[in-house]
């Protein structure tokens, strides 16, 4: 008996055991019932004595039967009853796969699908060396060595096809292969090494082995089939080529197996030949364009370039619409590299279609890859060229894109109602930014006067599609205003860089410093985290300058007043900044550092107050160690008031710079003072300090249940 069967016989039996344990059980408790209501002694010997029925209990691991082995108490299911016309299937309780299945398919295959494509490659290398040894040993003569590797070829793709009928697929594939690689030798050496056939019927056969290939390959569902074809199809050209130029013939034959690629992709469900396709063809194009490539083919190059492209967007995955739309791109850079009226124009279309296409297959990658070609493709012609114009095409072109872009942006967000993801808020951000360095480096070369009016000109563009995008009654509300408040943003970078071009000097910092205050604000209003990073860059900036042009920048003490300068002014609004974007942060280490740094450099620009008072006072003979102590002054008061502030606010951050700041005054006091200072300026350095200290003693002395309870405040919440 088949093991299945016994099984499956044993676990009927085990069932219906249990079902007439519980049917007896039953059947007892009736009668017992029945005897007590006649009020026989019978009945009295049977109600107090009950024979112990014996529940059946299953075996552990059919305890959990399925619902078709399960009883009710009534009777016995139907389930179980004699019925051979239904097919009963065996219960198999679960159980961890054990280690020799995986071991079994592993073997599996390696024995069948490894071996099979191996053996195959080791046939082929076989067969080539045997009509090489052929060849050498003059055992066949030329026709007959064609002939004798058709008649090969098409043998192992019959015998394929036959095994494929016994249900033999996965070496039935390897066989089929073997046959049409077979067949790519043979039809190739008729011409290429015999010249027995002319090249027009070489190349009609060696397209036709790629057609029998493709159908194998749909036949027997098998991708490498299809890839097998597809080398011999785009190897034909390369093979067959007689060193003469024919652009047409090659590039149609290319574009007809481009078309035929992806279709098979999109029938089969494959992604292979699509992605083989786009790098086949766009290395032989690389290939011609290197050797055979004239200013006057350009056209048919374009031509060649825009159908394959709409090959690839329209019957091609996200991946291949975006590859095509970049390669695209840049092959139009190459083949127009000296024609910049006809490439910007040529570039604008390309873009503008990628648009189209991205709103009609709502494929939103595609407009990313449209927009990064386009900048990128400019560029790189920008930079091979040597444009002369200003109000001419470059600037009318990339203004058009730049616009484009933002309507393209709006359209996506307001009016189809699709999330601002990222990559709408990247093309948002990212557009200003392309179109203000390409276009500012035209105008700088004929027209610099007008840089800050460019920048301007940016910023009202911004300032426009965020006010259409903030006043929008869609759905999705917040994400648009989110988008909105993205386009503030640009617009105020626009005008701070507005600020540098126009002007000059401290105006710079002043205008830095007030957008990433702007910057913190607005990104604690809308919950954008990245925003904070774009203010901390801003603040970065602001630091850059602040050192390398505000300090230095009024070096001699005699041409300024104390307090009334304005690096006195512009430092302290700087710190200003620093403050206030700290306390827009979240509340992180990023935040306590950037209210140090601003505290550090309110500091510096009251040191460097001090230095000019002093130096005003002493003369050059006296200045060293008056400043030495007046600065040791200034960094103890400093600290003081900073933990005063921090005992009233009940900040720690506070309390620990201001100890801080004291503490660098000890160490510069013995480390640095002491070894400078002659004697009358150590003794009253050493006084001032020790009142410093004092001050601070008495300060946590006077407040100890203040700073205390602060403590275990700080403790609780943490």
């Amino acid at each position: 008996m088949d093991p299945n069967e016994s099984r499956q016989l044993n676990d009927r039996m085990d069932a219906l055991s249990g079902a007439i344990a519980s049917l007896v059980k039953r059947m007892q408790a009736l009668e017992n019932r029945i005897a007590v209501a006649d009020g026989s002694e019978a009945a009295q010997q049977q109600q107090t004595y009950t024979p112990p029925v014996v529940e059946y209990q299953a075996p552990v691991e059919y305890q959990q039967a399925p619902v078709e082995y399960q009883q009710t108490p009534a009777e016995v299911p139907a389930q179980f009853q004699f019925q051979p016309e239904v097919e009963q299937q065996p219960y198999y309780p679960a159980a961890p796969i054990p280690a020799a299945t995986e071991t079994r398919d592993l073997e599996s295959k390696v024995g069948l699908a490894w071996a099979n494509r191996i053996g195959v490659v080791t046939l082929i290398i076989g067969v080539a060396f045997f009509f090489k040894y052929a060849i050498d040993s003059d055992w066949i003569g030329e026709t007959g060595r064609v002939v004798l590797g058709v008649l090969a070829g098409l043998a192992a793709i019959g015998a394929g096809d036959l095994l494929w009928n016994r249900n033999q697929k996965t070496f039935a594939q390897g066989i089929g292969a073997l046959g049409v690689s077979i067949l790519y030798l043979s039809f190739y050496a008729s011409f290429g090494f015999y010249h027995l056939v002319p090249i027009q019927a070489a190349f009609a056969l060696m397209v036709l082995t790629t057609v029998i290939g493709t159908l194998l390959a749909i036949r027997y569902n098998s991708v490498a089939l299809s890839t097998l074809a597809q080398i011999g199809g785009y190897m034909t050209p390369i093979a067959l080529s007689t060193g003469q130029d024919a652009p047409i013939t090659l590039f149609s034959y290319i574009t007809m197996l481009n078309a035929g690629a992806v279709w098979l992709g999109r029938r089969q469900g494959w992604k292979l030949p699509g992605m083989f396709a786009i790098i086949a063809s766009s290395l032989i194009f690389t290939g011609w364009y290197a050797d055979k490539f004239r200013p006057e083919k350009a056209l048919i190059g374009t031509v060649f370039t825009f159908f394959n492209y709409a090959i690839f967007v329209l019957g091609g995955n996200a991946f291949l619409s975006g590859a095509a739309q970049v390669l695209s791109a840049l092959g139009l850079a190459a083949l127009w590299q000296r024609d910049s009226r006809n490439f910007v124009f040529l570039l604008l279309g390309l873009t503008a279609i990628g648009g189209l296409f991205s709103g009609a297959l709502r494929r939103i990658s595609l407009v990313a890859a449209a927009f990064f070609s386009f900048w990128f493709a400019y560029g790189v012609h920008l930079d091979q060229a040597n444009p002369q114009l200003f109000v001419g095409e470059y600037f009318e072109v990339i203004t058009v894109a730049f616009l484009g872009f933002l309507g393209w942006c709006y359209w996506w967000i307001r009016v189809e109602k699709q999330p601002a993801g990222g990559t709408a808020l990247t093309i948002l951000t990212l557009d200003g930014i392309a179109y203000f360095a390409f276009g500012y480096g035209l105008i700088e070369k004929q027209y610099h006067s007008l840089g800050g009016l460019f920048a301007v000109f940016a910023a009202a563009v911004y300032i426009a599609i965020g006010w259409m995008l903030w006043n929008s009654t869609a759905e999705n509300r917040a994400q648009v205003r989110n988008s909105a408040l993205i386009a503030a943003v640009m617009a105020i970078t626009f005008l701070t860089l507005a600020v540098p071009i126009q002007f000059s000097a401290w105006r710079i910092t002043l205008a830095w410093a007030m957008e990433a205050v702007a910057l913190a604000y607005i990104a604690k209003r809308v919950e954008a985290p990245r925003l904070y990073w774009l203010s901390a860059f801003m603040l970065f900036l602001v630091a850059a300058r602040v050192l390398g042009e505000e300090m230095p920048s009024l070096a001699d003490p005699t041409t300024y007043s104390v307090l009334a300068n304005t690096r006195f002014f512009i430092l302290t609004w700087s710190a200003i900044a620093y403050w206030l974007t700290a306390k827009y942060f979240p509340r992180t280490w990023v935040a306590g550092m950037i209210y140090v740094i601003g505290h550090v450099i309110f500091w510096g620009a009251l040191a460097l107050e001090v230095a000019g008072l002093v130096y005003r006072t002493t003369g050059p003979t006296g200045y060293y160690n008056a400043n030495l102590i007046a600065q040791s002054i200034l960094l103890g008061v400093y600290g003081l008031v900073i933990i005063s502030i921090g005992v009233v606010t009940r900040t720690a951050i506070n309390r620990i710079l201001g100890l801080s700041a004291l503490g660098l005054v000890v160490l510069k006091l013995y480390f640095v003072d002491v070894w400078e200072l002659s004697r009358p300026f150590q003794i009253l350095a050493f006084l001032g300090l020790g009142v410093l200290l004092v001050g601070t003693s008495y300060l946590y002395s006077r407040f100890r249940d203040k700073i205390s309870q602060i403590w275990k405040d700080d403790a609780q919440t943490s």
